[in-house]
């Protein structure tokens, strides 16, 4: 039975860690890959190069999110930055509040997820009357209907 990978997830904005696990080109299960940064690791890189220092690759750290080396050199490493995939429990439960948000940017995913699945239409008339509150106010967009030819 081979050991599952595990991703770093930051508790904070520019928290540092001593280490983070390489698992190469999978996508830990229930999150999606956002971003990579090209980061040194010999320890020799110096500000204003293509690889990021730690120092600056830790100031782009932000909570909630998860980091996991995807690729390696001799003296770079790429590491793949995750954010947790939306599914509808998590959206209901942020729109209602009974998850705790890490930010208000996923919150208005949340409700953006409601439309776009459709379920702001088919829940409880708080969530299409915030939803339509939402849209009117430029937060998210309706999705549009297309229709088959």
């Amino acid at each position: 039975m081979s050991k599952s990978k595990k991703l770093w997830i930051a508790k904070e904005d520019g928290e540092k860690t001593t280490g983070i696990q390489h698992i190469g080109d999978e996508i830990p299960k229930g999150y999606e890959l956002i971003d990579t940064l090209l980061v040194d690791s010999s320890g020799w890189g110096r500000k204003g190069e293509p690889a990021l220092t730690l120092d600056q690759f830790f100031l782009q750290v932000k909570k909630g999110l998860g980091y996991a080396t995807v690729d390696a050199g001799q003296f770079q490493v790429q590491v793949g930055v995750f954010k947790k995939k939306m599914d509808s429990y998590t959206a209901t439960g942020l729109a209602e509040g009974f998850v705790e948000a890490e930010s208000e940017e996923q919150i208005i995913e949340a409700w953006q997820y409601l439309v776009d699945t459709g379920l702001a239409w088919s829940l409880q008339g708080f969530f299409e009357r915030t939803a339509r509150q939402l849209i009117d106010d430029g937060v998210i967009t309706e999705k549009v209907k297309t229709e088959g030819v």
